[in-house]
């Protein structure tokens, strides 16, 4: 306790328990309580605000202000790694700011800004048009170092974009960045601005397999040999089979035909189009409310049913072989009535084939130079489309046996009867 003055008689002196020197002495106590607490809680504050600034910040890494050196994430650290130099041509920003050129986004997927794809495919002009199809238009793009790419620019209309189209964008990205295989094609990043959806992939030089089977003349190329054909039905069945197979989870294609089948210089086929991919039932099958695909390449429990396994993907490839085989299109107008739809027609032929074997030889496409040993091997594949385009699923064979099937008739390594000049004479019997 303190010490209370004195004070005359006259004086009163009036004391209550909240005043004086008590009162006082509470409240520095109270102070000295709740101060720290107050200035820890405005630190931890402090710090989340710090922490969640730099994690925004973090993804966007621009390494000058002229160019930006870019590695896809999925590639990083491998020896093929594939490097997209991207000239920026719009005015530089921050790395942190909402406009930079490029920046990788939570997924972990490489996102590049419209405006420098805008400026690669040259504000999208026609003469840089790759291709068109329901999803949209493809575009050639090429970068400050020389690099050519393909835009996949998804159709702009609000409706497309916010049902159809969107679904099938994210769908596109989310596989392609899941898996990674020579027969392929590989995505290099996307770019989502308002209504503009865009995909960017590695550049395939050679067109579609569409175009050298059925617009060869018009596009002044030569008709492709059987060798080439066969290589490339491989290629594609090989890319189909690490989809159903060596994938980490087990995907269906959907919509394989020759326009999503892109070749490189080498004229070694890719597999491209992933919009329609989905994951493969973990039952017997599931069932499609939507059927999507392309008519002509349509499996007919699916285009009836709905119903949807890998064996889709199966029937379309044979088709594929039909056409690698006989040079007709999967539905071909231009043909009588009751050869418009290759499969049916097939199915006839090969009927009459055991009876009448210039049948056969006449369904060939006449541009198929024919040996002995092609006959064979064409004959083959015809056997082998036929069982992919059974009419029931359970009849069809898995891809891995198509591929077995494929590589047979490749052609294989053989030892050769001429001697080297390099062996000088030297007699190795000893």
């Amino acid at each position: 306790y303190c010490d209370v003055p004195k004070f005359s008689a006259s004086v009163k002196v009036l004391t209550s328990g909240g005043g004086g020197c008590g009162e006082s002495s509470k409240k520095s106590s109270i102070v000295r309580i709740i101060l720290p607490v107050l200035v820890g809680a405005l630190c931890l504050v402090g710090l989340g605000v710090c922490l969640y600034a730099k994690k925004r910040r973090r993804p966007a890494k621009v390494q000058s202000p002229n160019t930006n050196m870019v590695i896809h994430p999925h590639h990083s650290g491998d020896s093929d790694a594939i490097e997209l130099a991207v000239a920026a041509e719009s005015s530089y920003s921050h790395s942190g700011s909402a406009n930079s050129d490029i920046h990788v986004v939570e997924s972990g997927n490489l996102v590049i800004s419209i405006q420098v794809l805008r400026s690669v495919t040259n504000n999208f002009s026609e003469e840089n048009i790759l291709g068109t199809g329901g999803f949209g238009v493809v575009y050639k793009g090429e970068l400050n170092d020389g690099t050519k790419i393909a835009v996949k620019r998804m159709e702009s209309s609000a409706s497309v974009v916010s049902d159809k189209g969107l679904a099938e964008f994210k769908s596109e990205i989310d596989v392609l960045t899941k898996m990674r295989h020579r027969h392929l094609v590989a995505l290099l990043g996307y770019c989502l601005d308002g209504n503009e959806r865009l995909l960017v992939y590695e550049y395939m030089p050679r067109g579609t397999l569409s175009q050298h089977l059925f617009h060869w003349k018009e596009e002044e190329r030569k008709p492709l040999d059987w060798t080439r054909r066969l290589a490339i039905a491989l290629d594609v069945a090989r890319g189909v089979e690490y989809l159903h197979t060596f994938a980490h989870q087990s995907f269906i294609h959907r919509d394989l035909k020759p326009s999503n089948i892109l070749l490189g210089d080498d004229m070694r086929a890719k597999v491209s189009d992933f919009g329609l991919v989905r994951l493969a039932p973990e039952g017997n099958y599931s069932i499609e409310t939507r059927v999507a695909g392309t008519f002509g390449y349509l499996a007919p429990e699916y285009a009836v049913t709905g119903r949807v396994t890998t064996m889709v993907d199966i029937y379309s490839l044979g088709v594929i072989l039909m056409e690698l085989v006989t040079g007709r299109k999967a539905l071909d107008v231009t043909q009588r009535e009751d050869s418009v739809h290759l499969v049916t027609w097939f199915r006839r032929v090969a009927a009459s084939k055991v009876r009448d074997e210039n049948a056969f030889k006449n369904a060939i496409d006449p541009n198929i130079k024919l040996d002995e040993e092609t006959l064979a091997s064409v004959e083959k594949v015809w056997e082998l489309a036929g069982y992919c385009c059974a009419r029931e699923p359970y009849q069809r064979p898995d891809m891995s046996h198509i591929v077995n099937v494929l590589s047979s008739l490749t052609v294989q390594w053989k030892p050769t009867d001429v001697e080297p000049d390099d062996l000088n004479g030297i007699d190795y019997d000893y």
